[in-house]
Protein backbone atom coordinates (compact mmCIF):
# COMPACT_ATOMS: atom_id res chain seq x y z
CA UNK A 1 0.00 0.00 0.00
CA UNK A 2 2.76 2.45 0.92
CA UNK A 3 4.56 1.77 -2.36
CA UNK A 4 1.37 2.40 -4.37
CA UNK A 5 0.74 5.63 -2.50
CA UNK A 6 4.32 6.84 -3.09
CA UNK A 7 3.94 6.13 -6.82
CA UNK A 8 0.59 7.89 -6.95
CA UNK A 9 2.03 10.89 -5.12
CA UNK A 10 5.01 11.02 -7.47
CA UNK A 11 2.70 10.96 -10.51
CA UNK A 12 0.53 13.71 -9.04
CA UNK A 13 3.61 15.83 -8.25
CA UNK A 14 4.60 15.61 -11.92
CA UNK A 15 1.24 17.16 -12.82
CA UNK A 16 0.81 20.85 -12.05
CA UNK A 17 -1.52 21.81 -9.21
CA UNK A 18 -2.25 18.37 -7.76
CA UNK A 19 -1.78 17.73 -4.07
CA UNK A 20 0.53 15.18 -2.52
CA UNK A 21 -0.87 11.87 -1.27
CA UNK A 22 0.35 10.22 1.94
CA UNK A 23 -0.58 7.28 4.11
CA UNK A 24 -1.35 8.19 7.71
CA UNK A 25 -1.48 5.68 10.50
CA UNK A 26 -3.30 6.13 13.80
CA UNK A 27 -0.01 6.98 15.57
CA UNK A 28 0.56 9.80 13.05
CA UNK A 29 -2.90 11.20 13.71
CA UNK A 30 -2.41 11.01 17.49
CA UNK A 31 0.90 12.87 17.22
CA UNK A 32 -0.75 15.60 15.15
CA UNK A 33 -3.61 15.87 17.66
CA UNK A 34 -1.16 16.10 20.55
CA UNK A 35 0.49 19.17 19.01
CA UNK A 36 -2.59 21.34 19.67
CA UNK A 37 -4.01 21.17 23.21
CA UNK A 38 -7.31 22.70 22.17
CA UNK A 39 -7.97 20.08 19.52
CA UNK A 40 -6.60 17.22 21.62
CA UNK A 41 -8.76 17.99 24.67
CA UNK A 42 -11.79 18.60 22.47
CA UNK A 43 -11.60 14.94 21.45
CA UNK A 44 -10.11 13.54 24.68
CA UNK A 45 -11.36 15.74 27.57
CA UNK A 46 -10.76 12.92 30.07
CA UNK A 47 -7.00 13.47 29.75
CA UNK A 48 -7.13 17.13 30.81
CA UNK A 49 -5.61 17.33 34.25
CA UNK A 50 -6.86 19.81 36.78
CA UNK A 51 -9.81 20.98 34.74
CA UNK A 52 -13.09 19.14 34.56
CA UNK A 53 -16.04 21.29 33.46
CA UNK A 54 -18.50 19.38 35.66
CA UNK A 55 -16.27 19.56 38.73
CA UNK A 56 -15.50 23.24 38.06
CA UNK A 57 -19.22 23.99 37.81
CA UNK A 58 -19.98 22.11 41.03
CA UNK A 59 -17.17 23.91 42.88
CA UNK A 60 -18.44 27.27 41.67
CA UNK A 61 -21.97 26.50 42.86
CA UNK A 62 -20.67 25.24 46.21
CA UNK A 63 -18.62 28.41 46.72
CA UNK A 64 -21.61 30.60 45.86
CA UNK A 65 -23.85 28.65 48.24
CA UNK A 66 -21.37 28.76 51.12
CA UNK A 67 -20.92 32.50 50.58
CA UNK A 68 -24.68 32.99 50.81
CA UNK A 69 -24.97 30.83 53.92
CA UNK A 70 -21.84 32.10 55.64
CA UNK A 71 -22.28 33.19 59.24
CA UNK A 72 -18.98 35.08 59.17
CA UNK A 73 -18.35 33.92 62.74
CA UNK A 74 -21.59 35.34 64.13
CA UNK A 75 -23.52 33.45 66.76
CA UNK A 76 -26.90 32.23 65.74
CA UNK A 77 -29.84 34.07 67.21
CA UNK A 78 -32.59 31.84 68.62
Amino acid sequence: MQKDVRETSKQRAAQAGLFKVDVLFWDDICQDLAKDDGIFFQHYPQFRQGSDPVTDHDKKLFNELTALLSSEGRDRVH
